[in-house]
């Protein structure tokens, strides 16, 4: 290369946009050597992608530009999302900038925040036999005015209160005719919240003379949920902890993101299934395999041991000596490890196979597996054993490079009550999590999700920096069977309620069953209009049509998947683009708003 001659490298620039037909996207930067807006190309497949090839700019060099949304015909200046800068290298280089105009990350709270709706409201025959009745709050803010019974609750519509204690906050409804007299009354008070870990009832007591001064004539159900700030140095509110959420799924040279379930594969119960990663779900072992083969994120459940120790295990029980199941939080630490690690089972040849202790052997060097991901070879229903590690170790050990979906495991009131444990509160359980992150997650991509709306909740309003994410279970095979979860609740069981949950908790976005989408592919379109992520989870996910289809039909954005060798080979660029290498760039002659 002559001295003096600039070399560049070859960028391609993607980002998403639902916007209305007379809308084009284009980028407004330095190139070539002027300042120009230049307009991109709109996918015909999928119309909220937008990308332009191939555009030369100076390598190892700042280079800023910015996103532009005009008019069609006028080219008049609708929107602008700007200050996006990047840094290419190499010869060729792929920016994906996600979703334009994303919604703004709540503030992490400073207050002890109280969140409060009615799930029911009921009378006695002798109340409802007096005439019709409503239920009246007396809070502006939980403005209920119904008639009695109510019985379909509320799960979406939980009315935020700031307080400085619990003790400082309550709450009142009445029981009143149509005529407006008041019937009966039912007081709630903070001071029953503390610890509180199950919905709060509280009786209708009458003040009606023909009722009985003081008599119970019915009951209210409120469902309340507390969130207490979570303080550590390195939870603070800036623009750039903000910024890092939408800008985390920007950094792959790929459309959609792969995240190996549990590893590089999850382990089934049943031993006669031959859908069995060859390494140990959970294990440091796989995580690192996951790494190898490519794995943008590996997924894992979390949850916590009775001395506050953070396991990684999906089940809420957990195998033990002679046959029996334990409830994992109610174990120690030390004693959940003890469990998991590899032990030789002289009875069962097979199952010594799989359980064999292989440390030694692989812990530093992964074992050398198949080329070709076939989960019908014998060779996949035995499985390598590594030691269990905690997540603390995890966040200390794992490739640095390599990001984490994070699971927050939360059994629902009906399991806890089935299998009479009692699970750690919320609070304590999401705190225990945050502080381990906030002390060893470096840079490390990470997100949240959950199966619980509440987790969910509580973990946007406690920090800003980490996406969170709700998990449905729409078209779930485990929909009726399942009691870990509460079926009932509308905001993982019911798409218009999980939207409306996760843009009011400005969530990044859904984790729904592959069966729903691939059978209801309307409900992608629905919250991608919301600029809102789409991921998948499911058997599905370990068949390649399966995904092609999600991708390039749907427009998922992320699948879990169970088959990572398959996946992270085939989830790169496709051959067959459907965008022209030749394509050319009309400069645009913006028009400001006037």
């Amino acid at each position: 290369m002559r001295k003096g001659t600039i070399q560049n490298t070859s960028v391609t620039f993607q980002c998403q946009y639902s916007g209305k037909e007379n809308e084009i996207v284009c980028i407004s930067g330095k190139f070539s050597g002027k300042y120009r807006s230049l307009k991109m190309q709109q996918s015909s497949n999928r119309p909220d992608l937008w990308l332009m090839r191939r555009r030369p700019i100076p390598t190892s060099s700042i280079f800023r530009y910015d996103y532009l949304v005009l008019d069609k015909e006028t080219n008049q200046l609708l929107r602008k999302e700007t200050e996006h800068i990047i840094f290419p290298t190499g010869t060729d280089y792929h920016v994906s900038d996600g979703v334009l105009f994303p919604p703004t990350p709540p503030t992490p709270i400073e207050h002890t925040q109280v969140r409060v709706s009615v799930l029911s409201a009921s009378l006695s025959p002798e109340a409802s036999a007096t005439g019709e009745c409503y239920l009246l709050t007396s809070d502006e803010r939980l403005t209920v005015h119904r008639a009695l019974p109510l019985e379909e609750p509320d799960y979406v519509n939980m009315h935020r209160y700031d307080v400085d204690t619990l003790d400082s906050f309550a709450l009142s409804a009445a029981v009143v005719r149509a005529s407006g007299e008041v019937v009966a009354r039912a007081h709630f008070h903070g001071v029953e919240m503390h610890d509180l870990q199950e919905n709060v009832v509280r009786p209708f007591v009458s003040v009606d003379e023909r009722l009985g001064i003081g008599a119970v004539i019915g009951s209210l159900v409120l469902r309340c949920v507390v969130i207490y700030p979570f303080v550590h140095a390195g939870n603070r509110h800036d623009s750039l902890r903000l910024h890092l959420q939408s800008e985390q799924f920007k950094q792959f040279d790929h459309t959609t993101i792969d995240i190996g379930h549990r590893g590089i594969g999850a382990q089934p119960r049943s031993k006669s299934c031959l859908r069995r990663a060859p390494i140990a779900e959970n294990t440091l072992l796989g995580f690192t395999k996951a790494a190898e083969l490519g794995a943008d994120y590996v997924e894992f459940d979390v949850q916590m041991c009775r001395d506050g120790a953070l396991v990684l295990h999906h089940d809420l029980l957990t195998p033990a000596p002679h046959g029996l199941l334990v409830p994992v939080c109610s174990l120690l630490g030390s004693q959940f490890l003890d469990l998991q690690k590899p032990q030789r089972n002289t009875d069962d040849e097979s199952d010594n196979l799989v359980r064999v202790h292989s440390s030694i052997e692989f812990s530093s060097t992964p074992p050398s597996l198949p080329e070709k991901g076939s989960f019908t070879d014998t060779v996949y229903s035995l499985a390598v054993r590594d030691d269990p590690v905690t997540f603390e170790e995890l966040l200390k050990r794992a490739p640095p490079g390599l990001g984490f979906d994070i699971e927050i495991k939360y059994a629902s009131r009906r399991w806890q009550m089935e299998n009479c444990i009692r699970f750690p509160e919320r609070n304590a359980l999401i705190d225990g999590v945050l502080q381990a992150i906030f002390d060893h997650g470096g840079n490390r991509r990470m997100f949240f999700s959950s199966f619980d709306p509440d987790v969910c909740m509580m973990l946007q309003q406690k920090q800003s920096k980490y996406p969170v994410f709700q998990l449905s279970l729409l078209g779930a095979p485990f929909f009726n069977s399942n009691t870990d979860v509460d079926h009932e609740d509308t905001r993982v069981s019911n798409l218009d309620a999980s939207l409306h949950f996760a843009l009011h908790e400005n969530l990044s976005g859904l984790i729904e069953h592959t069966s729903f989408i691939l059978a209801h592919p309307e409900a992608a379109i629905k919250i991608k209009h919301e600029h809102l992520h789409l991921f998948t989870y499911g058997m599905a996910n370990a068949d390649m049509e399966s995904i092609r289809k999600q991708i390039e039909e749907i427009g998922v954005d992320a699948v879990i998947s169970d088959n990572l060798f398959d996946v992270a080979r085939n989830l790169g660029p496709s051959e067959e683009e459907e965008f022209s290498d030749e394509e050319t760039f009309d400069a645009v002659e913006v028009r400001p708003v006037i």
